[in-house]
Order: structure tokens, then sequence, then C-alpha cells
């Protein structure tokens, strides 16, 4: 299973698995997190503002809006955070 360049998982393993019903199904495997430095800029979320316009201005490609997601794991539904909410943006990312 070829997976896209601009995923979260692109540098995961994969696995072929058993589903419940006895399919075959490739499967993503799950890296343990490393500790690692990221340079960060800290913003606070406008009303105007969306993840993925702000990871193509920030991180270089909307497609990465799952890079601001990760720093931002109390926020659980990107589609109507607080106006004035604390958000880190990273910056550097390759």
């Amino acid at each position: 299973m070829a997976v896209s360049q601009s995923s979260r998982y692109q540098r995961h393993r994969t696995a072929i698995v058993v589903d419940r019903a006895g399919r075959r199904q490739v499967a993503i495997m799950r890296r343990v997190p490393t500790a690692q430095r990221v340079r960060v800029l800290d913003a606070l979320w406008q009303e105007s503002d969306r993840v993925d316009t702000l990871a193509g201005r920030y991180v270089g490609s909307p497609l990465r809006w799952w890079a601001v997601a990760e720093l931002n794991p109390g926020v659980l539904d990107w589609t109507r955070p607080a106006p004035g909410s604390p958000v880190m943006i990273p910056r550097g990312l390759a």
C-alpha cells in the first residue's frame, strides 16, 4: 500500500491484518512517539481561521494540517475552535 507523501503516516510501516469479517486489509502500524524539538509560532485562533489554511501559510501545504493538530491535542474539533484560543503552529518542517 502506498501512503501519500503528504500523509502524517508516510514513515509508518504497513502490515496485512484480518478484519472481523475475515477479510485481509492493509493497516498502518502505529509508531511509538519520540521526543523531538519543534520550533513553534504561538498564535490566537481567529474567527476566520481554518487549520488547513494555517498549515498552508506556515507549514508549506494545506495537506499538512495534521502537523498543526498534533501540536494542539486539546483542540478536539478543528471545525470550531473558540476565537482567542491559543494555538501552536510548527515552523521549519521539511
